[in-house]
């Protein structure tokens, strides 16, 4: 799978958690990481299961559900790459992070020109 288009997710507790908010649940050890295909958020935007969101976001922020703090449990290590048009180029470019500063940069499945 090419980077460009996965989410890698990360179990950052000491223990094993079950997943349930993704499309298919799924058991993740300590620290254990997860390559999933495509945007995870998409994809549960996609489902319309407002619960799933809201259990991702909670595992995220570590917020309760009364909005009280909580525990994070998992990280979002890397999610699908930012495709956008530069129409003064005239090219498709990716954005991307490079030693703490945001790039463009081109896709790592090669370059792309509406005149090509």
């Amino acid at each position: 799978m090419d980077a460009a288009f996965t989410t890698t997710i990360r179990n950052i507790t000491s223990r094993q958690l079950t997943l349930g908010f993704l499309p298919k649940s799924k058991d993740l050890a300590a620290g254990e990481e997860l390559v999933l295909q495509g945007d995870l958020v998409a994809q549960l935007s996609l489902l319309n299961d407002k619960r799933k969101l809201e259990a991702l976001s909670r595992a995220v922020t570590g917020l309760n559900r009364d909005g009280s703090a909580g525990e994070k449990k998992i990280a979002l290590v890397r999610t699908p790459a930012v495709h956008c048009f530069d129409v003064g180029l005239d090219m498709t470019k990716v954005v991307n992070v490079v030693n703490g500063s945001v790039v463009a940069q081109n896709p790592s499945w090669g370059n792309y020109s509406s005149s090509i």
